[in-house]
């Protein structure tokens, strides 16, 4: 599969690899595949991705940040952003946790007690690596509303859409730099009449091609 790159605009040095093609994630079809690996794993990538989204949080607290998909680095990255004494916000000062939640083996998301203490009564704020359909947004909510947690805003490293349920979504790729994202339900797929082959199946972790 052939891959190129999508920079930030603004700053070359931070980039997605993107494919064109038909692709399968476990809900809908897609027409780009968009690899986010390097913000994801890349010290210096996700240093700077975190501080263009701490950014968009200086009047708002955040408590908790709740990492999904990989994007634990960027979120440990936006916590030190947020809680920089340098810098004048709400969050300056404090301490920030950075929190996985467990999928048990009904694939739901769930807290030890241990952790939960980290959620319960806070505000805080969810980091997805991607957004399509904003699926995995409400399977999030759900999780924050059964701990008792206060929703601060939503965070991805892609995102195709600009709310869930109208709640804004800031991320650092949207599809502004794709403009020609598309996703759809299988059933309704427009690119399976002309192009019924799946080229992979992707999810956050990377793509399997058929």
């Amino acid at each position: 599969m052939e891959l190129s790159k999508v920079h930030l605009r603004g700053d070359k040095s931070i980039f997605a690899n993107i494919a064109f093609g038909h692709f399968a994630t476990n809900h809908s079809h897609i027409n780009y595949y968009v690899d986010l690996t390097e913000i994801k794993t890349s010290q210096h990538a996700a240093r700077k991705a975190a501080s263009i989204l701490a950014g968009r949080y200086q009047t708002t607290m955040v408590e908790t940040i709740l990492c999904l998909e990989g994007t634990e680095m960027l979120g440990a990255f936006m916590a030190e952003e947020l809680s920089q004494s340098s810098l004048i916000g709400i969050n300056q000062g404090q301490d920030i946790h950075v929190l996985t939640p467990e999928l048990n083996s009904n694939n739901q998301m769930i807290f030890r007690e241990n952790t939960q203490h980290m959620v319960k009564g806070k505000s805080v704020a969810l980091f997805l690596s991607s957004i399509s359909t904003g699926m995995s947004v409400n399977r999030a909510l759900d999780c924050l509303s059964y701990y008792n947690g206060r929703l601060a805003g939503i965070c991805a490293g892609f995102s195709a859409v600009g709310d869930v349920n109208g709640i804004a979504v800031n991320a650092v790729f949207t599809q502004r730099d794709i403009p020609d994202y598309r996703t759809y339900l299988p059933e309704n797929c427009e690119i399976c009449p002309g192009t019924p082959k799946i080229d992979a199946i992707v999810n956050n972790y990377g793509f399997s091609a058929l």
